[in-house]
């Protein structure tokens, strides 16, 4: 089974401390070329929530980042 690396890039643009949106360079599908909001709701000292949407559809998700050593 040979993997597949997929690298994509993206572009952020900061609005404030808690709210970012994400831009694909290089989009492949029609849904690649809407923006990524991405609202922060949470800060600890090792990790963030985010709730994030695409463009304007009905499409949401919330998760954690952590951060590793």
């Amino acid at each position: 089974e040979k993997e597949v690396k997929h690298i994509d890039t993206l572009f952020i643009k900061w609005k404030n401390n808690f709210f970012y949106t994400l831009k694909m360079k290089s989009p492949k599908k029609e849904l690649d070329k809407d923006p990524i909001y991405v609202q922060i709701t949470k800060v600890t000292d090792s990790s963030f929530s985010f709730s994030a949407k695409i463009g304007f559809s009905k499409f949401k998700t919330d998760g954690t980042i952590y951060k590793v050593k």
